[in-house]
């Protein structure tokens, strides 16, 4: 008998457990989504390392060189920079869409002379070129470290800019 009611007691304790934890999560949804929502500035929620939402954006960042942008599930873009898809995703939310697409456009520039870095880079490597190909292979890869230092410049300024708009007098 005693035994019967240890058990009867021990699976009520785990039933109730189960229950108050169910409550906690559906409450924990409801207040995220009053936080996510209802405010009227960008709030920035961690859920790991490499992952964090702001707004109904989810950013994801899967190395150093992409950061993969997502809303309501849907792929926005893959960012070169982290702080750009950051940026991003606060201008949009703020509703100052060409901030954030004039920051778009500067990130796509960076990532495109990032891959042509890529390529030339291989291609300088791989034996099978003559030394006129590899010449111009060379000269090409010059040409996009140029190209990425101006390109890396310009992405920061303009992320330095907004950064000293009056649009954050909303947040501070």
């Amino acid at each position: 008998m005693n035994k019967v009611e240890s058990i009867i007691k021990e699976e009520l304790g785990k039933a109730i457990i189960d229950v108050a934890v169910k409550q906690i999560k559906t409450w924990a949804k409801k207040e995220l989504n009053l936080l996510k929502f209802a405010l009227d500035y960008p709030l920035i929620i961690p859920i790991n390392q490499t992952k964090f939402i702001i707004d109904k954006f989810t950013i994801s960042v899967e190395s150093k060189n992409c950061v993969i942008v997502t809303k309501d599930n849907k792929l926005i873009h893959n960012f070169y920079s982290k702080k750009a898809a950051i940026f991003y995703c606060i201008f949009e939310k703020l509703c100052h869409y060409n901030l954030a697409f004039d920051v778009l456009n500067r990130d796509k520039k960076v990532a495109q002379v990032h891959d042509d870095l890529q390529f030339y880079s291989t291609k300088l490597t791989s034996k099978k070129y003559d030394s006129f190909k590899k010449e111009l292979y060379y000269l090409r890869y010059l040409d996009a470290r140029i190209k990425m230092q101006t390109y890396q410049r310009d992405l920061e300024k303009t992320i330095t800019n907004a950064k000293y708009m009056k649009i954050w007098e909303k947040i501070l």
